[in-house]
């Protein structure tokens, strides 16, 4: 059975269409990249399984996790879902942490309302998922604005997986980072989840990532889904003209940076 079916998703904000039609589905365990350029309904289709789009959105289709339809539209029922079942990396955390509360306690309100553990009991296991995501120890009584960027996104990645939910999102989880530490929380969260058997959802729009985080590819062009197939052979041989475009684009790129740095060709 699929962790998540998408079936014939659309989503709409008046008269304009930003997800027209998406079907895919996803195993357990297994890690899926979604890439296209901006504006073409990654991040929709991530809002709108978590059912967090803006006011204004009109959806259609269904979506199911673990084969019961989500209850989208009912906040009540939603929320007992977020973090437990299914959970989100942010692309900025500063922005998606509270900036009023210690990191302990944010990682620690999962923990509470999902686990029903003891304040005692959250803020240990608090504590033990700091650690988990490689946070020193001062940053465990420390607010938002004294972390790092990187610190953050541990923070993120803590608060996402101690739910133990079966599916994570992440969308764009390091494009704020520098390349040093983006490959840090890349390999963190990758390591995470595949200790944890936990599905996950990988928004990007760098290639490089894309073809390390995941084994699988959708790729969407204003809306639609244009292909999908093994990620190693999308990159190798694409079949629709857009996302030849794309490849062909990251690899100049590529060249490029190695040119400028003296590398090999």
């Amino acid at each position: 059975m699929s962790t998540l079916r998408v079936e014939d998703l659309v989503v709409r904000f008046g008269k304009r269409t930003v997800v027209n039609g998406l079907t895919f589905d996803l195993a357990q365990g297994e890690r899926v990249g979604i890439i296209g350029e901006s504006g073409s309904g990654k991040t929709m289709t991530a809002l709108a399984i978590l059912d967090l789009l803006p006011a204004g959105a009109n959806i259609q289709g269904g979506i199911s996790l673990d084969g019961t339809a989500l209850p989208l539209g009912d906040d009540r029922e939603m929320s007992r879902l977020r973090g437990s079942r299914i959970s989100m990396v942010f692309q900025e955390p500063l922005t998606s942490l509270n900036p009023l509360m210690p990191i302990w306690k944010q990682i620690a309100l999962p923990l509470h309302r999902h686990h029903r553990c003891t304040r005692a009991e959250a803020r240990a296991r608090s504590e033990a998922w700091c650690a988990k995501v490689g946070l020193p120890q001062h940053a465990i009584p420390a607010y938002p604005h004294q972390l790092s960027g990187g610190q953050r996104q541990r923070v993120g990645i803590a608060i996402a997986l101690c739910g133990e939910p079966g599916l994570v999102i992440a969308d764009e989880p390091t494009s704020a980072l520098d390349v040093t530490v983006q490959r840090e929380i890349l390999d963190l969260l990758l390591e995470l989840t595949t200790q944890s058997k936990t599905s996950l959802i990988f928004i990007s729009h760098d290639l490089a990532v894309i073809n390390q985080m995941t084994s699988r590819v959708l790729v969407m062009h204003q809306g639609l889904l244009v292909e999908q197939g093994d990620t190693a052979s999308v990159f190798a041989a694409p079949k629709d003209p857009y996302t030849d475009r794309l490849v062909s684009s990251a690899k100049r790129s590529a060249m490029a940076l190695r040119e400028l740095t003296g590398g090999p060709r």
